[in-house]
């Protein structure tokens, strides 16, 4: 508990009645006095109930994008019979622009009060940020003493605002760099190069569902069945791919382009890959920055995420020498022999070809 200003002038008043009724003997003033301490006990015992039956929750979106806004929820919910009044909240990442959009307060059962806070947030780089401590606050009723409660629990400090780079779009020639297997065919667009290894046997039309490509609508018989239909394939099979993403001689004015190149390719690869209609695509990623991240669909359960993830956490190296790489040659030949159908796109940011890409 804390005195607010107004709090500190209350306590002087309430002196000074005091002093001059016990000193003149005026019993009104006694009085008035003992009334004006009594409000004061009232405004220190309410605030103290009211933040002992106080939980919070929070709801992050799974990431943000750099330069946009996006919204994040804070719940708050209490079983005092005091509910919610005068109750205010501070609940801040360590960085990025934040304001409160809107706030709604409802009772979804007896005993139970929730207020819903929805805010924006505006970062300007990508990452990952953590909240600041949430603080509740409240000097209910007359605002003489504030009390406040700090959420420090595990469940607070999980949440993170995942910002991932900015993704763009992969110029086509990019996916020259590809070394495929021995059948790997090359092709100047990974969308070409995908479909012609990836489809199997004609085997009719069926009803689009989210995730089909849009290249595979049957627009005539779409247009005919006013629905939109897509070509299925019998033994449908969708390619393997290694992406060796390189930042350790990135320049450092270009970094941040590179990262965001990157992430658009592993973006596209994926789309053609694990999420196509087929889904048995295996992508194998390995960053090479700061530290050196290894990802495979096999045994990674959010593959996309993760790699997001750790797009969004690399930095550029001090020395080039400090990431591992010693099998990495040997790791990619593995995988060309796995996978016969596959192939590896060498992202090497300390080229000059693939550095003017980005600039």
């Amino acid at each position: 508990m804390r005195f607010t200003k107004i709090g500190h002038y209350y306590l002087l008043v309430l002196t000074m009645i005091f002093f001059v009724g016990f000193r003149r003997e005026v019993n009104p003033l006694l009085l008035l006095s003992g009334v004006m301490l009594g409000a004061f006990w009232i405004n220190f015992f309410i605030p103290r109930w009211t933040m002992k039956g106080l939980t919070i929750h929070i709801s992050l979106p799974e990431f943000f994008l750099p330069g946009e806004k996006g919204e994040y929820r804070l719940e708050l919910s209490s079983k005092s019979r005091t509910g919610l009044v005068g109750v205010w909240l501070q609940a801040m990442p360590k960085e990025g622009k934040v304001r409160l959009e809107r706030a709604h307060e409802y009772t979804p059962q007896r005993g139970l009060q929730r207020r819903a806070l929805v805010y924006s947030v505006t970062f300007s780089k990508r990452g990952a940020y953590e909240f600041l401590p949430v603080c509740a606050y409240c000097d209910y009723p007359f605002g003489f003493l504030v009390a406040q409660k700090t959420f420090e629990t595990d469940e607070i400090a999980a949440h993170k605002f995942w910002v991932f780079p900015k993704l763009t779009d992969v110029p086509p020639d990019i996916y020259d760099n590809i070394v495929g297997g021995s059948s790997m065919e090359e092709s100047p667009s990974i969308q070409n190069s995908f479909e012609r290894r990836s489809i199997g046997e004609f085997a009719g039309l069926r009803v689009w569902t989210t995730g089909d490509l849009w290249r595979r609508i049957h627009w005539r018989a779409s247009a005919r069945h006013e629905q939109l239909l897509v070509q299925n394939f019998d033994a449908f099979h969708a390619p393997s791919v290694f992406i060796l993403a390189d930042f350790r001689g990135a320049q450092p004015e270009q970094f941040e382009e590179n990262v965001s190149l990157a992430a658009s390719i592993l973006r596209d690869v994926y789309q053609e890959t694990v999420r196509s209609t087929a889904r048995n695509g295996i992508i194998k990623l390995c960053i090479l920055g700061d530290k050196r991240i290894d990802l495979d669909t096999r045994t990674t359960d959010d593959f996309y995420l993760d790699a997001m993830r750790a797009f969004a956490l690399i930095q550029l190296p001090t020395q080039k020498e400090n990431a591992d790489t010693s099998d990495v040659d040997f790791e990619e030949a593995r995988f060309l022999e796995e996978f016969q159908d596959g192939g590896v796109l060498r992202l090497d940011f300390g080229t000059e070809a693939l550095a003017h890409k980005t600039s």
